[in-house]
């Protein structure tokens, strides 16, 4: 945020993102790989440093979490674990992503929150 602040990719309305490239469930813990994302608009001009990365559209399950940071693995896992399977849904190609619907800076961190997705097939 403080590198994309000053650059004009942060706004009252910017929608704030982490991606999700590995499941932890089977990827060792120093070789999983994410990303910090912002969204930006379809004809704004990416800046040096940055790769552009599109999500594909598609069908997501989705769901909300309410509190610190540190409980998101737990939140992934409840809906990994219990949601999922219970759900009859399964998971397609694609990536999963968070975002972040609040400020860290401005609220409790018992009030984050967090939207969670996974894509479906």
């Amino acid at each position: 945020m403080a590198w994309a602040g000053p650059r004009g990719l942060i706004g009252p309305k910017t929608l704030v993102m982490g991606i999700c490239h590995d499941d932890p469930e089977v990827t060792p813990e120093a070789e999983l790989r994410s990303d910090a994302a912002v969204v930006i608009s379809e004809d704004a001009k990416v800046p040096s440093g940055l790769v552009e990365q599109r999500l594909p559209a598609g069908r997501y399950a989705c769901t909300t979490h309410v509190g610190p940071y540190e409980e998101l693995g737990d939140a992934w896992a409840r809906f990994m674990g219990h949601w999922l399977p219970e759900s009859g849904e399964r998971v397609g190609k694609g990536t999963s992503f968070e975002i972040y619907v609040n400020n860290p800076m401005e609220v409790p961190k018992q009030q984050l929150t967090t939207q969670l997705y996974i894509p479906l097939s």
